[in-house]
């Protein structure tokens, strides 16, 4: 179940992250920002299967009217002013950040291709250092105030540039909602799916919303029972053949799921046959396509042993209850009262409650100062310390389209913009 939970984690900390990278950059410019042109002779390819757009200019007035209309932010603007001065950002790439960019992942010739779309504010610098960007397999070129850079491991800095030509000479798409101006707009295309996903900060809530458009292969499984909410709640009945394969991994089955619903506290570190092994302290209604039972499935759950009143087994010193609630569903959890639920209606996907339980481990501080070494693992400890909810919702909408809405909260009524803002200063001073 950690693995599954980290799969999510790493989709919402992955956006996260793109943007912590783009404030990086524009921290140091945030005042400097050059009249637009409106036309972009760069255009993304319109068959790309990524593409993030990031409006760093509505992020900015939003932060602007923060820090000098309402007065918000003080010990903010002076992490920005250390944060200037340091050697971090001595050199500088021409990219003006606080204007819209645009990061894509495409083909040419059957070769994967990566790249930016952005607005130069400095040519000097963008002639300079801008092969640079991407490593030493990339390749830019600039018209007037934009500029495109991409990359291939594979592809040829000749054929490279032919690639810019066909994205200046062709026709090629912006993702962008035409009523709104969300802070990050991504499109992603892959295996049938289509998702259309906005990001947006207002006050104390980082919103996210769109469209999954599929194949009509993304189908909701049976459920009868979900668990009453609590903790980190985690509800599906859309089980894909990788998540499937993920849940198997788990318990060393092969075994067809139809549903999960789970109530997560974190993860205990136990010893069984001499190794220490994470264990999950959660409680979960697991749902199979074909009658299965609950010998089945322990039978598949390493170093697990039957407890003397057959209504709970042992792994290591972790013990779980189990209960059939019926032929197709199993109750399997470190809570012996957890409260249960029968379903009838089709569920889709809700994550809901604190994201703290993601990186809380019971067992061993050593092995969580280890992991607060890694500075991904750390950035995310730091970002849910300063959360206090999340719900995120996939919603059946009809055959072939769910509805996806998120939200993750701050306390203390912390301006969500400058939160993260502060989270990123403070990360590299």
């Amino acid at each position: 179940m950690q693995k599954l939970l980290t799969l999510l984690f790493s989709f919402i900390t992955g956006i996260f992250l793109l943007f912590f990278l783009w404030v990086s950059y524009s921290l140091v410019t945030i005042f400097v920002v050059q009249p637009d042109n409106n036309h972009v002779p760069y255009l993304v390819p319109e068959h790309a299967k990524l593409v993030v757009n990031i409006n760093g200019q509505e992020a900015f007035d939003e932060l602007l009217q923060h820090l000098l209309l309402e007065g918000k932010g003080d010990k903010f603007i002076r992490k920005i002013k250390e944060l200037a001065r340091g050697n971090r950002f001595e050199k500088e790439y021409g990219i003006n950040w606080a204007r819209p960019v645009s990061y894509f992942e495409s083909t040419y010739r059957d070769q994967p291709v990566r790249g930016f779309v952005v607005h130069i504010s400095n040519a000097s610098a963008w002639n300079k250092n801008i092969n640079m960007f991407l490593g030493s397999t990339s390749v830019a070129k600039s018209d007037k105030n934009y500029g495109m850079v991409v990359q291939s491991k594979t592809l040829s800095k000749e054929e490279l540039y032919q690639f810019i030509e066909t994205c200046k000479q062709g026709s090629g798409k912006f993702v962008k909602p035409a009523d709104t101006n969300p802070l990050i707009t991504v499109h992603h295309t892959s295996a049938g799916k289509t998702s259309d996903i906005r990001f947006s900060a207002e006050n104390n809530v980082l919103q996210t919303d769109g469209i999954i458009h599929h194949d009509g292969t993304l189908k909701p499984g049976t459920l009868n029972f979900v668990l009453t909410p609590a903790d980190l709640h985690f509800t599906s009945d859309l089980i894909t053949a990788e998540l499937n394969d993920t849940l198997n991994k788990l318990i060393g089955s092969n075994l067809h799921f139809s549903g999960i619903s789970m109530n997560y506290r974190g993860t205990t570190l136990s010893e069984a046959n001499g190794t220490i092994t994470p264990l999950p302290d959660a409680d979960l209604v697991l749902g199979f396509e074909q009658a299965t039972t609950i010998q089945q499935l322990v039978e598949h759950i390493p170093n697990a042993v039957w407890k003397e009143t057959a209504t709970s087994i042992q792994v290591g010193k972790q013990v779980y209850f189990v209960n059939q609630l019926n032929e197709k569903t199993i109750f399997l959890g470190t809570n012996k009262h957890a409260e249960i639920n029968e379903n009838r209606q089709s569920i889709g996907l809700i994550l809901s409650g604190s994201l703290q339980p993601l990186v809380t481990i019971h067992g061993s501080r050593l092995i969580l100062f280890a992991l607060r070494m890694n500075p991904s693992f750390s950035l995310g400890m730091d970002f849910i310390r300063e959360t206090q909810m999340c719900l995120i919702t996939m919603t059946p909408m009809n055959a072939t389209t769910y509805q996806f809405t998120g939200a993750v909260t701050f306390k203390n009524e912390k301006d969500a913009l400058i939160g993260i803002l502060e989270l990123m200063a403070k990360r590299q001073l």
